[in-house]
């Protein structure tokens, strides 16, 4: 497992190489989009950001929590 906890900052976009990531916990920040390589993710947190869409290639995402991102229409299918 590895995990990346950048929760509470003031993020505006995480770097591409995060491809080996099982967990992330970004919520609390200022994010817009996140990278779309994210494969390996099962656990995401991305509450309370200005995201406007999820990548939809996190084929093994088991728990996602995403609420309060106001720009965010919809959630890819696959979720």
């Amino acid at each position: 497992m590895i995990s990346l906890n950048c929760g509470k900052n003031k993020l505006t976009c995480l770097p591409n190489n995060l491809f080996n990531l099982t967990d992330l916990n970004c919520e609390n920040n200022n994010l817009t989009c996140l990278p779309n390589n994210l494969f390996n993710l099962t656990f995401l947190n991305c509450e309370n950001n200005n995201l406007i869409y999820l990548p939809d290639n996190l084929y093994n995402l088991t728990t996602l929590i995403y609420s309060n991102n106001i720009n965010m229409s919809s959630i890819p299918n696959n979720l």
